[in-house]
């Protein structure tokens, strides 16, 4: 796995892509200490605006803030390429 630092910056100009995210905690898979849940709703609204810019080669870096609460563990990055999935990207472009 590359390292945030070597991440590609993709930036689909143009392409804005509208999505709700609702993760929980447990579903980022953060770790059980107090703040998870503030963490976790502000990763969803930090790949929210990530996604309405089309910056997908930065949506790693929403991540970093969150390090207190396991969120750069690769159980966070699975859950990231697992949101790109769902709304039918391609996450090799951006790994």
């Amino acid at each position: 796995m590359t390292t945030q630092a070597e991440q590609p910056k993709v930036h689909l100009q143009g392409i804005k892509i509208k999505a709700k995210i609702n993760l929980t905690a447990d579903d980022w898979q953060l770790y059980s200490i107090p703040g998870r849940d503030t963490a976790a709703r502000r990763m969803n609204r930090a790949m929210e605006r990530k996604l309405a810019k089309g910056e997908l080669g930065s949506l790693l870096d929403i991540l970093e803030p969150y390090s207190k609460w396991g969120a750069c563990d690769s159980e966070s990055y699975h859950t990231v390429y697992a949101v790109l999935r769902r709304l039918g990207l391609d996450d090799e472009k951006f790994a």
